[in-house]
């Protein structure tokens, strides 16, 4: 006969109220029954081994790890969707119309400019975990870059564009960008009647990179600068026509004097504004002060005159 820890307790409990039944003689009859009943029970339970019945819990999955290196990668996105060709199901005409007003400029297509997902390497340790532990381990680990890269996305996107534009830096930034781009469209060069100025003006204009405050303070004053000593013309322009015609140049020097000494300060002072709108330009978004470039030696690109 096998008797597991069930049968045991059922043995005992059997014993137990065989001994109370028997103290008590108005219940030996009900007491009996009852025996009989427990007995029973006692017999069908003993016939099976506990051993048979038991089933084991289930094992987790285990991963044991000696060495290991994940090597780092980046992942560069870009795309372009337009919007006027997705079904109706996909965009309905309320969602596109407020993509439209977020892009700022009531674009047809919904596009991010580049975002580059970055995954740092990974010398994983000798452990030994189980698969769930193994998976939250390497969500912790990379779900930082994710949440970045992801806003880096969102941020790069034309979706935010009104958002940018209606702050207050860069709303400053736009009207100055703006003024800049109508003053430097003015350009009373032509009219000094003086080649050489002509050409000096564009060869300079062509290395002038204001990228900061600083330089934008800087290339002001020496537009200024360059101005002012137009003013010279007046003198030096009849002297120069003296020295090549003689008398006869004198009248021609005069003209090209006069309308030198009134259009290059005038242009000096349009080529300033043109610099000072730039650097506050650059000031609203942090750059106060000249960065030195690569391979410029710490000098400047830039020239009086």
């Amino acid at each position: 006969l096998m008797v597991d820890d069930i049968a045991a307790g059922a043995l005992l409990s059997l014993n137990a109220e065989i001994a109370s039944a028997v103290s008590s003689s108005a219940g030996k009859e009900r007491a009996m029954v009852e025996a009989r009943s427990t007995f029973g029970q006692v017999l069908s339970s003993a016939t099976d081994g506990f051993v048979l019945t038991f089933v084991p819990p289930a094992t987790p999955k285990v991963i044991q790890v000696e060495k290991a290196h994940i090597s780092g990668f980046e992942v560069a996105v870009w795309f372009c969707i337009e919007l006027t060709r997705l079904p109706t199901s996909m965009m309905p005409a309320s969602m596109m119309f407020l993509l439209k007003v977020l892009s700022g400029s009531f674009a047809e297509d919904l596009s991010i400019d580049g975002s580059t997902l970055i995954f740092k390497a990974w010398p994983v340790p000798e452990v030994r975990w189980s698969a769930s532990q193994m998976l939250s381990v390497i969500q912790a680990k990379y779900q930082t870059s994710i949440i970045f890269f992801l806003a880096r996305a969102f941020g790069s996107s034309n979706l935010l564009a009104l958002p940018r534009m209606l702050l207050p830096n860069l709303l400053i930034q736009q009207v100055a960008n703006i003024c800049a781009d109508l003053v430097d469209v003015i350009d009373f060069s032509a009219f000094t009647m003086d080649s050489d100025y002509v050409q000096q003006r564009k060869e300079k204009d062509s290395l002038v990179d204001v990228d900061s405050l600083q330089e934008g303070v800087e290339v002001a004053g020496q537009f200024l600068v360059s101005g002012v000593v137009g003013i010279m013309d007046v003198v030096e322009k009849p002297r120069k026509e003296w020295r090549d015609q003689g008398v006869r140049g004198v009248p021609m020097g005069c003209c090209r004097g006069l309308l030198s000494c009134f259009f290059k300060p005038l242009d000096g002072i349009f080529r300033a504004l043109h610099a000072l709108f730039r650097g506050i330009s650059a000031a609203l978004v942090g750059r106060f002060l000249r960065r030195r470039r690569p391979g410029s030696g710490g000098g400047r690109r830039t020239s009086s005159g």
